[in-house]
């Protein structure tokens, strides 16, 4: 029972071996492919290579067919076959005997020479070469059976899609920085009495409540910095002027104290203080919508009189007077403005990358935002990551002249490489390749780079190029 064991052992290994040596021979007798092209020549396409032959394969009973295939984004295009048989080889076409269209035979050569030229299609502009080897005996009965099948040259896949504005740009959501005002004029009515410089507290204390509730809200806003508290108090033109400025003086510093008592911060040097003596300026601003009959008269004693005591006696021997009274006696007001700097982002619903940044496809727009908030932003905080997101939201909206404008803002010193990104993508739009190149050097890691790179090849018709560097993202598509 060992015995036959052994027995059967033995020969199963040597079979194994014998095919194991089979596949060696055959594998060793395979011709080589040396020289290749693809090339178009005016309104022709050659097509050429070069099979180098195994010494032991010219005096075998065995044949290669090799058959092109010209590979194209619509489909496979097959070629004559090259037939070589021991020695010999011959040009055949596919499906036909292979001792038809009979080229050449020798007994001698080691080199079988594959050259045919074509008509250069549209179809055949992104082609490449692929040769499919057939093995076989020259047994009549044998069919042959797959040999392996070699890229000479990748064909250019359709890149039809990603030419134009399909361009990667990253937008940088950043906070800026914008300037409010809070201001309150106690409903413009007069707070102080004639001649007195203590406020009226029936009518200033509730309005004040108002105006340190306002200060107080602002204060506790963490995106909010206080700038600057502005007390503006005039008097009216109701008497002598040199009075008149010491009582504007007085209700300032009585309004000051008053603010201090409710809001401890409304000290030091963010308050300041404005005390205008006549509010002639605004006294003309009333006059259209007062109930003055003769508005001409009054105006020109307006326009006429510089010294404002001169120019109160003027109004006060006009019929007008008792309406010129009453619109004296509104101007005794005062105002508190509160100016600020508010702490803001762009309010947005796009995704961002892990590193914050919001992605855009030029012909696809992501809405992060508009060229015009875009504008207003800049125009406000004009950092590097504002110009950069108006210069891309511009490219968006398709007006590449503001971008470009945009972009001449943006200084290359420390240039971040996302802007460089965004930037080369304009230049290369633009037809400013050279620039577009400098820019996407100084871009590299940026994840987009190479796709842009592509694009921009494929745009200037380099379409090998662009293929190459556009590889990956046809392989994933």
């Amino acid at each position: 029972m060992k015995l036959l064991y052994a027995i059967r052992f033995s020969v199963v290994l040597t079979l194994a071996v014998l095919v194991a040596a089979q596949a060696r021979s055959e594998a060793g007798r395979l011709p080589r492919i040396a020289h290749y092209a693809l090339e178009r020549e005016g309104d022709s396409l050659r097509v050429e290579f070069t099979a180098e032959l195994p010494a032991r394969f010219l005096r075998s009973s065995e044949a290669y067919v090799m058959i092109p295939v010209l590979t194209t984004p619509q489909g496979d295009r097959m070629l004559p076959a090259l037939s070589v048989e021991g020695g010999h080889y011959y040009l055949a076409a596919p499906g036909r005997d292979l001792a038809a269209e009979h080229v050449r035979c020798t007994r001698d050569t080691l080199t079988a020479v594959y050259r045919r030229t074509i008509p250069a299609t549209a179809e055949l502009s992104r082609a490449g070469l692929r040769v499919d080897a057939v093995y076989r005996t020259l047994c009549p009965c044998d069919k042959g059976r797959e040999a392996g099948s070699e890229v000479l040259i990748a064909g250019i896949p359709d890149l039809s899609a990603y030419a134009g504005r399909t361009q990667i740009l990253y937008y940088i959501p950043a906070d800026y920085t914008e300037a409010g005002t809070y201001a309150h004029d106690f409903g413009g009515r007069s707070v102080f009495p004639p001649n007195g410089s203590t406020v009226d507290r029936n009518v200033f204390d509730p309005a004040m409540q108002e105006v340190i509730a306002g200060c107080e809200r602002i204060k506790n806003d963490t995106a909010v910095a206080i700038r600057s508290i502005r007390i503006e108090v005039a008097s009216s033109p109701d008497g002598p002027y040199a009075y008149n400025k010491y009582l504007a003086d007085a209700r300032a510093e009585s309004v000051r104290t008053r603010l201090r008592e409710g809001f401890p911060d409304a000290d030091g040097p963010i308050v300041s203080v404005t005390a205008e003596a006549e509010n002639w300026e605004a006294f003309r601003l009333a006059l259209p919508a007062s109930d003055i009959d003769d508005k001409a008269a009054v105006g020109r004693i307006l326009d006429q009189y510089d010294d404002p005591d001169a120019r109160e006696a003027a109004l006060r021997a006009l019929p007008e007077w008792p309406a010129v009274y009453r619109i004296f006696n509104r101007s005794r007001n005062c105002r508190i403005v509160l100016s600020y700097d508010v702490r803001k982002r762009h309010p947005h619903r796009c995704a961002t990358t892990e590193n914050g940044l919001v992605e855009t496809r030029l012909n696809a727009p992501c809405g992060y935002i508009t060229a015009q908030e875009a504008a207003r932003i800049a125009s406000i905080d004009g950092r590097a990551a504002h110009l950069n997101n108006r210069m891309v939201a511009c490219m968006e909206s398709g007006d590449d002249a503001a971008a470009l404008a945009c972009a001449g803002q943006i200084s290359d010193e420390e240039l971040c490489p996302v802007i460089a990104g965004n930037k080369a993508v304009l230049y290369s739009l633009t037809g400013d390749g050279q620039r577009a190149e400098s820019y996407f050097r100084l871009a590299a890691g940026v994840p987009a780079t190479d796709y842009n790179r592509g694009v921009a090849a494929l745009n200037a018709g380099n379409e090998a190029e662009a293929a190459e560097l556009l590889a990956p993202y046809t392989d994933k598509n």
